[in-house]
C-alpha cells in the first residue's frame, strides 16, 4: 500500500514519491473507542500518521438499523441530521498534533474513510487498509490519516533513534447535543426562559431582550446567475445566565431558508438549492454582532432562515456543543 503526504487514501501526489512504512504497533484506549497506530510513514515534505478506530459491530448495525429507512426517505430536518451524526459511531471529530521532542509539526491535513460491517460496495481503499492492518471484519472501523510537515520546510534528522522522540496530542471536538424549542414573534416584550443544560444539569435562565424583523441588502448577493434570493429575516437578542457563549450554546431556526428563484418567474420557479452565502438554516448572522445591553452584559444574537417574505415568528432550536473528554497524548509512537 503505498502512503503520500497529505493527500486523500489511495491517492498519488505528483512528483512525489511514496513514504517509507515505519511499524508502529502503539494501542491505548481514548474517548469510549480502541484505538491503534499501525504505522507512520516517512516522506520526503512530513510524516503520515494512520490511525484505526475500533467501532464495534453490535453498534454499528445498531445505528444502521435505526436510520437506514428515514436517511432513504431522505426528509430529514437539520435537527435529525445533527442527532444522526451524534449517534454514528463512524463519526469521531478530533484534531491530532505531532511534536518531535519539543518542536511542534506543522499540520497538514486528514483524511477519513470508515468501513462497515454490513456494508456492500465499500471503497476500494478501505478494503486495502483492512488487509494492510489485519482488522477483523467482524467489527466496524475508522481510518484517519493524519499529515505533519517538516517545522520551517526544513527535514530534520530522520534516524530511528530522533524519530522515536515523536509524540502526538490529541483533542476531541465538542459533541452535539439537542435541547429545547422555543418560539419567538417580531416586536415582542422581553421574555425569560429556565432550561436544564443536558449533561450538568445546571439550570440556566435565556433572556430573550428583543425580536426584530430585518432585510439584507439588495447588493449582498451576485446576479450573475440569474437568481434572486430571500433577504427578509429576524434577529434574536438574548443573553444566558450563567454566560453560556455560541460555541457552546446556540440558537437556530427551525426551518430551512426559502430556496433561491429564477429572476425571469420569481415567483412560480422555487429552485431546491440552499442560500449558502448567508449560513443557511442559522440565517445571516454576518450581519449582527454580539454586544453589551443596557446594564452592561454580553448579548449574542441569532437569525432567521431567510424568507421572501416578511418573517412574523420563528420557531427556535437550541443545541449544546460539549467536550466529552479529556485530551490524550500518546508517546512511545516508533520505538526505538
Amino acid at each position: 500500500m503505498n502512503v503520500y503526504l497529505n493527500s486523500y487514501f489511495g491517492t498519488k501526489r505528483n512528483g512525489k514519491n511514496p513514504g517509507k512504512k515505519i511499524i508502529s504497533g502503539r494501542e491505548f484506549n481514548w474517548n469510549g473507542r480502541q484505538w491503534k497506530i499501525p504505522a507512520v510513514y516517512l516522506c520526503e515534505d512530513g510524516l503520515a500518521v494512520d490511525f484505526c478506530i475500533l467501532v464495534p459491530g453490535a453498534e454499528a448495525k445498531k445505528h444502521l438499523s435505526r436510520w437506514y429507512n428515514k436517511c432513504l426517505e431522505n426528509k430529514l430536518t437539520d435537527e435529525e441530521n445533527e442527532i444522526l451524526e451524534k449517534e454514528n459511531p463512524f463519526s469521531l471529530s478530533f484534531h491530532a498534533a505531532a511534536f518531535l521532542g519539543e518542536i511542534e509539526l506543522p499540520g497538514l491535513g486528514a483524511s477519513s474513510v470508515s468501513w462497515h460491517p454490513c456494508s456492500t460496495g465499500r471503497e476500494h481503499i478501505a478494503e486495502e487498509l483492512m488487509e494492510s492492518y489485519g482488522c477483523s471484519r467482524k467489527e466496524g472501523w475508522l481510518f484517519v490519516r493524519s499529515s505533519f510537515g517538516w517545522p520551517d520546510g526544513i527535514k530534520p534528522e530522520t534516524t530511528q533513534e530522533h524519530l522515536s522522540s515523536l509524540r502526538l496530542t490529541l483533542t476531541a471536538h465538542p459533541v452535539f447535543y439537542p435541547g429545547f424549542h422555543f418560539k419567538t414573534e417580531e416586536g415582542q416584550t422581553p421574555q425569560d426562559l429556565t432550561f436544564t443544560h443536558p449533561v450538568t444539569m445546571e439550570v440556566y435562565t435565556l433572556n430573550i431582550i428583543s425580536c426584530e424583523a430585518g432585510r439584507l441588502p439588495g447588493d449582498v448577493f451576485s446576479r450573475d446567475r440569474g437568481l434572486i434570493y430571500p433577504r427578509n429575516y429576524l434577529s434574536l437578542s438574548y443573553k444566558v445566565t450563567p454566560d453560556l457563549p455560541p460555541e457552546v450554546f446556540r440558537i437556530q431556526d427551525c426551518n430551512p431558508c426559502d430556496p433561491p428563484r429564477r429572476e425571469k418567474d420569481a415567483s412560480k420557479h422555487p429552485l431546491a438549492s440552499s442560500v449558502s452565502i448567508i449560513g443557511g438554516g442559522s440565517g445571516p448572522v454576518s450581519i449582527i454582532i454580539a454586544g453589551k445591553n443596557a446594564e452592561g452584559s454580553t448579548s449574542y444574537p441569532a437569525c432567521s432562515a431567510p424568507r421572501f417574505s416578511p418573517v412574523k415568528s420563528v420557531e427556535w432550536r437550541t443545541s449544546f456543543y460539549i467536550r466529552e473528554c479529556e485530551d490524550m497524548t500518546a508517546d512511545n509512537i516508533i520505538p526505538c
